[in-house]
């Protein structure tokens, strides 16, 4: 998805901080410019990597759902679910990041076959429907 619009620009959601550091190590490694935004960094550490987003320094930020409050970026083409969140609330939250001011985006759950359980549960509380995409082998 990534090398398919080398000018997308999203937010990746994790539920943990060590996952959100993984990955963003894991997307810097693959010389995607990505940095993490969670709850240990100080706040002038936050500033820093959301100017660094904001100003498109940065394609990718991978953020939890604790730091990312309040935080208000325009123009994303894409979110992505890595980890999915434990309450509905939050993946509304998340989504909403996208296809703001008639915009067009995408929101992306990766999820397990274990996790099908919690996404139909997203789908009766929420009111929304996924269409489920494989990975291609």
């Amino acid at each position: 998805m990534l090398n398919a619009d080398p000018h997308s620009r999203g937010v990746v959601f994790c539920k943990t901080k060590s996952a959100a550091q993984t990955l963003a190590k894991q997307l810097i490694a693959k010389n995607i410019a990505t940095d993490a935004i969670q709850g240990d960094l100080k706040q002038v550490e936050r500033d820093k990597v959301m100017r660094a987003f904001k100003n498109e320094s940065l394609r990718i930020l991978i953020a939890t759902d604790l730091a990312a409050r309040g935080i208000d970026i325009a123009g994303l083409s894409f979110v992505v679910h890595y980890q999915l969140p434990d309450k509905d609330e939050y993946y509304t939250h998340r989504s909403g990041r996208t296809a703001r001011a008639g915009n067009k985006g995408i929101s992306l759950a990766l999820i397990t076959s274990s996790e099908i359980k919690q996404i139909r549960w997203f789908e009766k509380t929420l009111g929304i429907s996924f269409k489920q995409i494989r990975r291609s082998k």
